[in-house]
């Protein structure tokens, strides 16, 4: 499935809430496949800093109105997608799999995280067109951060990506070294169920893997990992040296709380390259 940058999009968005500096929006917009995906905005009338768009983790409750307001009282408006088939809203058309989020049923059919970026890059084109003054930065983790990269490389409109333990990098590395388990288990299911068809496994993963994209982003990157995290520190260093011309932020703390704090120090002002999460 070849991702479109642009295309032609049909949406409504529902005013909920409108006061002099405040406005709540419900966006509903007409995926590629025509499942329905749905997506809350708050925004800062006067003044706003930038749109923070969230991209929720997998299995993510999608941070509600409420939530968002939290940008607001810093001074944003804020966004957040209710990825498909997942914990929020939006639907899914496509076909069930006991492989899910990743594989297929042992059928050639476009994987289901082709779709999920496509409908990442259709909210950052509304988000643009409706809102055409204001930046759109990025904060998400794990699979969140994926969708984030991908979009970011392809739509060009991404100012900045706050992204920290990122889901569906290198495929290949994650299979050769036992990394397939938790989030990644259907991989490993599908492995023990067809063990002749390693090469196909690697070849259908290597479609929705996000090391194509990484050279790509021109965005102001601030990535985030635990130097703790032992399991996963090749792959996550290597992914660092793929944003060798951005500036990266690395944080030496316990891996559950990285990603609150990484968001915690930008907003504060606090944000240094290379520096440590008290």
């Amino acid at each position: 499935m070849n991702l479109v940058k642009e295309r032609e999009l049909n949406y409504k968005i529902s005013v909920v809430r409108d006061d002099d500096d405040i406005q709540l929006l419900m966006l509903e917009f007409e995926a590629i496949d025509y499942s329905k995906i749905y997506a809350e905005i708050v925004v800062k009338k006067i003044g706003s800093k930038g749109i923070i768009l969230e991209f929720p983790d997998y299995e993510e409750v999608p941070r509600g109105f409420l939530g968002l307001m939290n940008y607001y009282a810093l001074g944003y408006s804020g966004a957040t997608l209710h990825v498909r088939g997942d914990r929020g809203r939006s639907e899914n058309k496509q076909p069930a799999s006991i492989y899910f989020p990743f594989l297929n049923n042992n059928k050639d059919e476009e994987l289901y995280y082709n779709y999920v970026y496509q409908d990442g890059l259709d909210l950052v084109n509304i988000l643009e067109k409706e809102f055409p003054d204001i930046e759109v930065i990025v904060v998400a983790k794990g699979q969140g951060a994926a969708i984030g990269l991908v979009v970011a490389a392809i739509s060009q409109k991404i100012a900045k990506l706050f992204i920290s333990n990122v889901q569906n990098f290198d495929f290949k590395y994650i299979f050769d070294n036992n990394l397939d388990v938790g989030v990644y288990d259907g991989i490993r299911e599908y492995a023990r169920n067809y063990p002749e068809k390693e090469e196909y496994l690697l070849m259908r993963l290597g479609e929705i893997d996000v090391i194509q994209y990484c050279d790509e982003v021109s965005a102001e990157v601030h990535y985030g990992y635990s130097k703790l995290d032992e399991k996963n520190i090749v792959i996550n260093k290597k992914l660092e040296s793929m944003f060798k011309r951005k500036e990266v932020t690395i944080f030496e703390c316990e891996e559950e709380d990285l990603h609150v704090k990484l968001l915690e120090k930008w907003l504060l002002g606090d944000l240094k390259p290379g520096g440590k999460l008290d």
